[in-house]
């Protein structure tokens, strides 16, 4: 007996095309990676968007070898400068803190939070974008870690 896919159509896209963006942003082509985040919003709309970012925040605690559900401490490492970790009062690019709680309310499997973040987000399509931008960078940073580590 076949199960069926829990998925509807545009998530299944979603997926598909954020699994695109990741790789094109792990082989550094931002400009696809963008476009790839773009055809999510124009394609598949919120519904599809909110399934994209469940799916990067997926890889990245699948790559983290994180068990869902576990309680999660977040830290924020500068990418650039002397890569010291801080706190998120400390980070000046406030999409990235939103972004670091997004990823820690997954792996915490925290949906009261999760849901919190999504209403929390701006009304502005281009706001919208550079936070989905700074949990596509922040997911790019981690998994190129772990992969690098062989992880």
């Amino acid at each position: 007996m076949a199960v069926a896919d829990p998925l509807t159509r545009k998530e299944r896209r979603a997926v598909q095309l954020a699994g695109a963006a990741l790789t094109a942003a792990l082989g550094n082509d931002w400009q696809r990676a963008s476009a790839m985040l773009q055809r999510i919003s124009t394609e598949c709309g919120g519904e599809g968007m909110q399934r994209a970012l469940l799916s990067l925040c997926d890889t990245v605690i699948h790559h983290a070898g994180i068990t869902p559900g576990q309680p999660v401490r977040i830290m924020f490492q500068q990418a650039d400068g002397d890569g010291r970790i801080t706190g998120a009062d400390e980070v000046q690019r406030r999409e990235s803190v939103w972004a670091g709680r997004l990823l820690a309310a997954r792996a915490a499997d925290d949906e009261d939070t999760w849901s919190a973040l999504i209403e929390a987000l701006p009304r502005d399509g281009y706001a919208i974008g550079q936070h989905v931008i700074a949990l596509l960078e922040m997911c790019t940073l981690m998994i190129a870690r772990y992969l690098k580590r062989g992880a």
